[in-house]
């Protein structure tokens, strides 16, 4: 099953930052995983989303500032969509979660 946000936003910035800035950028290399799962019961689902960074050398290196992207995993996402983040960095990569209220998401194939 296939998601997106209900408003769209431009993914080309954030592709740029990610490579820059991430686990694929051009001094680590590395991989990223995206899992995400509608759970929940009725009147309350949402969507489990994690978002993994590691680095293929083994060091990945924890930001000296904390610029847009943590912006809007700390304060934009849960102020806007009133969802609930976390950001771990470790040595090894970056872990991002959120739980986003389903009412956020619209599902391909559905009626508006």
């Amino acid at each position: 099953m296939a998601f997106r946000p209900s408003r769209p936003k431009s993914s080309s910035a954030n592709s740029r930052l990610r490579f820059k800035h991430g686990a694929l950028n051009n001094h680590n290399g590395g991989k990223i995983s995206v899992k995400w799962n509608i759970s929940g019961a009725d009147g309350s689902r949402h969507v489990d989303f994690e978002w993994v960074e590691k680095s293929s050398n083994g060091k990945h290196d924890v930001p000296a500032r904390e610029g847009f992207g943590m912006e809007l995993f700390k304060r934009i996402l849960p102020y806007d969509l009133s969802a609930s983040t976390n950001v771990e960095f470790k040595a090894t990569g970056m872990r991002f979660t959120m739980q986003l209220p389903l009412h956020h998401v619209r599902v391909d194939g559905a009626e508006n």
